[in-house]
């Protein structure tokens, strides 16, 4: 009779146990989602845009108002463009450390352009 009692220490299935798990895990996560994102909320600025216009042989666009306040950007200033290998551009403002590091990594690129271009096949 005692066979049919389930004993207090019997272990979950493995299978109960992942399902489990998962639940909590995928709870967790959400969870931590909204925390950062609402701890970023201040520091996250919305989609901005600008239009470009010619000018001359150029075309020009302007930077929003709180661009150039977040990077300290003032008029007249130099901009450095470095490419992100991803399609994109990274806009900071010209410093010369930076200036001197993209330097000196046009000239590696340039010295080992057959290296680089063998360790990318």
């Amino acid at each position: 009779m005692e066979a049919n009692v389930p004993r207090v220490d019997t272990p979950v299935p493995d299978i109960q146990r992942t399902a489990i798990l998962d639940s909590v895990t995928i709870v967790t996560y959400f969870i931590c989602v909204t925390l950062v994102s609402l701890m970023l909320e201040p520091y996250t600025m919305p989609g901005l845009t600008s239009r470009t216009r010619a000018q001359g042989a150029s075309v020009v666009t302007t930077l929003p108002a709180e661009v150039t306040r977040r990077l300290g950007i003032e008029a007249g200033q130099e901009l450095d463009w470095i490419e992100d290998g991803m399609g994109g551009f990274r806009v900071v403002r010209r410093s010369e450390p930076l200036a001197e590091a993209m330097a000196i990594h046009e000239e590696l690129m340039a010295e080992y352009d057959s290296a680089f271009r063998a360790l990318a096949k």
